[in-house]
């Protein structure tokens, strides 16, 4: 089947304007099987490595969280630019205690943000970041030699690959309601480039094909979301809460 592309951004004529619409907050991120005692992440060029996710209930639970913020600025309904704001935390959430602590990273620059207090358990993760150029000459599967996951996972109405946590790219989801219609977005991002895909249900419909928009993609980044998008199911069936 082939795949659609669109120029535009299928988001604004779903929902119009977006400012500040939030993009992946994720802990830990999904999926990259670890071949050592840790997993390494990255987001912009800036790496760490953490041990794997233990178990909530019987562990002390260490976990790196990153998330993009997007803002799409918009004119007569036409997206003019896309400001994409990185963000990078490493946290820490006892299970004896009820709060969770966390230590703020600039992921454009690979320091640790100045005047933050770190819990003894962090140090060992603070003490792996780093700046480490982003290596494009990985794609087109999302920058990792690791090759492709077997297994999609499925979120919503969606079911696609999850990149490597090393690739630096990330992934949302959005929904939208309109008058007798429904929408969900997939939203995918690194630090420079943004791409949506869209799924619409009009008022009884439960299956669409997912509509691409690589407006804001950047050349270097174009063959690694492309790759990411034909990973994507090409039939995508309505999420059962959305059915009407």
């Amino acid at each position: 089947m082939k795949r659609t592309w669109l120029r535009f951004l299928p988001l604004v004529v779903l929902v119009g304007a977006v400012v500040g619409a939030v993009l992946l907050v994720t802990e830990p991120w999904e999926g990259g099987e670890a071949e050592s005692s840790t997993i390494k992440y990255r987001l912009c060029n800036t790496v760490l490595e953490a041990p794997p996710i233990g178990d909530p209930l019987r562990d002390d639970v260490l976990s790196v969280a990153g998330y993009i913020d997007v803002k799409l600025e918009e004119k007569d309904g036409v997206v003019q630019s896309v400001e994409l704001t990185p963000v990078l935390a490493v946290r820490l959430k006892r299970r004896t205690e009820g709060e969770r602590t966390e230590v703020a990273i600039d992921p454009m620059n690979g320091t640790v943000m100045e005047g933050q207090t770190a819990r003894t358990e962090l140090l060992p993760i603070l003490e792996t970041v780093r700046r480490e150029e982003l290596d494009r000459s990985k794609a087109p599967w999302p920058y990792t030699d690791k090759g492709r996951p077997t297994e999609q996972v499925r979120r919503a109405s969606f079911k696609f690959l999850q990149p490597d946590p090393a690739s630096g790219i990330v992934v949302s989801l959005m929904h939208v309601d309109g008058d007798r219609w429904s929408a969900e977005i997939l939203e995918v991002a690194n630090c420079q480039s943004y791409m949506s895909i869209t799924a619409e249900f009009p008022m009884g419909v439960a299956e669409a094909e997912p509509v691409a928009n690589m407006e804001f993609v950047q050349p270097e980044d174009k063959a690694a979301f492309e790759a990411f998008f034909e990973a994507v199911s090409p039939k995508v069936s309505a999420f059962p809460s959305l059915v009407p």
